[in-house]
């Protein structure tokens, strides 16, 4: 699947320097998650089928990378937080003032909020898991406090970065976050809550990804249950062998 960049969608660059706006689209309303679904959304409370929380984020990225630009790609962090359904066609206005990302309403209401940071490569641990096999799709578990369990090891995928710039790596990895849940659990309907996101190093259009990751966390808060994802993104290189990418602390409710 062709995860586009985030700058091929926006319909106005030309505003200022860090906002830009868009239409939202639902790009995910024919995926296992049905909460995308809007036959399947409203029953949960929400007027259609929600757009993806990392199509958000994307919209969030060029206001990102024009303030900071590749030294952000290469090794900056997010820690971002979806507050707000946006749906179909919605209006979103992305800016980066200082610190802080923002995806609005037309009205100055949230969708999601980010802080921004840039480091040095050397500045942040980087986080391992090994590699364990993943389930057949029929396979799979059921998402519940027995199976999203604290130190439970989430079967490994291999991803390519099938974008076709730079600016749209980080909205393609995030969504290797939700694919290798995806791929571990039986997940319907479930919502992307929060995502903390370190960069290692630049990566490259069309590069291979390993995902490997851990279940950290699983909490209850008003009668919703969450699970929380300790991720990490690895590209292989032939002269240095497996360099770090990404890491992701993954947030996620699996029973609304």
């Amino acid at each position: 699947m062709m995860a586009c960049g985030a700058i091929s969608r926006c319909d106005d660059l030309s505003q200022s320097p860090s906002t830009f706006r868009f239409h939202a689209h639902n790009s995910a309303a024919d995926s296992e998650n049905k909460i995308h679904d809007d036959r399947v959304a409203p029953a949960y409370g929400f007027r259609g089928g929600l757009v993806p929380g990392v199509t958000i984020y994307g919209y969030m990225v060029p206001a990102i990378v024009a303030r900071f630009g590749n030294d952000w790609l290469a090794h900056g962090r997010i820690s971002v937080r979806f507050v707000a359904p946006c749906y179909e066609g919605d209006a979103v206005v992305t800016r980066c003032d200082g610190l802080t990302v923002a995806a609005e309403q037309d009205d100055g209401s949230l969708y999601a909020s980010g802080v921004v940071s840039v480091g040095q490569p050397t500045d942040r641990a980087v986080n391992t898991y090994p590699a364990y096999p993943v389930p057949e799709m029929d396979e799979r578990p059921n998402a519940s406090p027995e199976t999203v369990a604290p130190g439970r090891p989430l079967g490994s995928i291999c991803e390519t970065l099938d974008v076709q710039v730079g600016s749209a790596i980080p909205e393609r990895l995030l969504r290797m976050a939700n694919e290798i849940l995806t791929r571990n659990f039986r997940l319907s309907p479930w919502i992307h809550a929060a995502s903390d996101v370190d960069h290692h190093r630049l990566a490259a259009c069309g590069q291979r990804i390993t995902v490997t990751g851990m279940i950290q966390e699983h909490f209850e808060r008003k009668g919703r249950r969450f699970g929380v994802a300790g991720i990490a993104m690895t590209a292989d290189d032939d002269d240095s062998g497996v360099l770090p990418v990404a890491s992701v602390r993954h947030t996620f409710i699996y029973k609304l």
